[in-house]
């Protein structure tokens, strides 16, 4: 069973990947420091799993919220959209990347270092 993210936005929600649901997050905060908002077209799963795309309108306002959710159906490609996101995160101005997740489990601090 899949994991993807259930995005909770105004009064709906949709589903997408979690790379997917990261990257939209980090673009909402980039936004809100900027104090701007803009257009996105965001790939996400119809709730029978067929790929679709959703236009969410992201800002200072905006108020988002991700959860994880179980699905039998394959999270939808986040490549392109994270590379148009990368590049609209970097036309702001603001020099901070999108934030790509940490891939393994949590690194407790000092242990790699011999003290």
């Amino acid at each position: 069973m899949e994991r993807v993210k259930r995005i909770l936005y105004s009064n709906g929600s949709f589903l997408t990947g979690d790379q997917i649901a990261h990257t939209l997050l980090q673009y909402a905060t980039e936004l809100a420091r900027a104090e701007t908002a803009d257009l996105v077209d965001v790939p996400t799963l119809g709730e029978d799993g067929v790929p679709q795309n959703v236009e969410v309108v992201i800002g200072p306002s905006s108020q988002l919220l991700s959860k994880d959710e179980p699905s039998s159906f394959d999270e939808p490609s986040s490549q392109t959209f994270s590379e148009d996101i990368g590049r609209r995160t970097a036309e702001l101005g603001i020099g901070r990347p999108v934030i790509q997740p940490h891939a393994g489990p949590p690194t407790p601090f000092f242990d790699d270092l011999d003290i």
